[in-house]
């Protein structure tokens, strides 16, 4: 995932949904492993392709991408892991930046934060 950030968004069609599909997959497959190992490299493998996903923007990739990439992200910024919602967080504040995002954002956060947080009601 990495190496294709340093590349141009596919011109082609048939690349571009190849990638879409192959970021399709890896967003939609995000079950948690029993070994901690494991599961710190699908979290690497998730924030690079969420990463990919700011990168190319949303006239590159395909929008249900990026709102599946929220959802996840979401997810992220509930754990108790302190690392894994710190780089949730990080990375939602990226994908912030791009406007069409940031009310989906907005909502993803309050909602996460009215479930682990009683006193904001």
């Amino acid at each position: 995932m990495r190496l294709l950030q340093l590349y141009r968004p596919p011109a082609d069609t048939d690349k571009k949904d190849q990638l879409n599909e192959a970021l399709r997959k890896i967003l939609i497959k995000s079950d948690s492993s029993e070994s901690a190992n494991k599961a710190n490299a699908d979290h690497a493998i998730l924030f690079e392709a969420v990463n990919l996903l700011i990168l190319y923007g949303p006239a590159e990739a395909d929008q249900r991408l990026h709102q599946q990439a929220l959802v996840l992200l979401g997810r992220f910024i509930s754990v108790k892991d302190a690392n894994i919602r710190y780089l949730g967080l990080d990375t939602m504040g990226r994908m912030a930046k791009q406007v069409r995002m940031l009310t989906t954002i907005n909502k993803i956060k309050y909602y996460r934060l009215m479930l682990t947080n009683n006193s904001i009601n």
